[in-house]
């Protein structure tokens, strides 16, 4: 839905919690009916068991979706999400105006950064292990073959 003055005017008539909702890239707006999870798996381009194979284990599900569909997530206290589009920023700054979210913007991208760089961190040291055992196997192999 686009966030206009017709949104604005039937915030509050309808018994609809219009602060809990996801703004899109392209700055439109979502309301949630079972959760902000929920939608963002359902934004995804995958069936959601696929989704869920692909998520770390040791991650934050609803931070990894919001960093994969690009969505910012709003409540009444707070939005996250990662650096915002500027349609997503006019999108946002006009909900905290009409007092439909409150100001307070977190921004994961940081937290988003490390995240990553664990993940690649920890793939680096599983690759690094593969590669000492694969370097073991071909010593064991030339000792079998008389050649160290």
């Amino acid at each position: 839905m686009t966030v206009d003055e017709t949104f604005f005017a039937n915030v509050g008539k309808d018994g609809k919690n219009y602060a809990a909702g996801v703004i899109l890239p392209d700055g439109s707006y979502e309301l949630i009916k079972e959760g902000h999870l929920h939608l963002l798996m359902d934004l995804m381009p995958m069936p959601k068991e696929k989704v869920w194979e692909l998520i770390p284990k040791e991650d934050s599900p609803l931070f990894w979706l919001i960093e994969h569909t690009g969505c910012v997530i709003t409540d009444e206290n707070s939005t996250l999400g990662l650096s915002m589009t500027p349609a997503q920023e006019r999108t946002y700054k006009a909900l905290a105006e009409h007092g439909v979210i409150a100001d307070k913007y977190v921004d994961l991208t940081e937290q988003r950064r490390r995240a990553s760089e664990a993940d690649s961190a920890k793939g680096t040291d599983e690759a690094g292990e593969a590669s000492e055992a694969g370097d073991a196997n071909e010593v064991g192999d030339a000792n079998r073959a008389g050649e160290v």
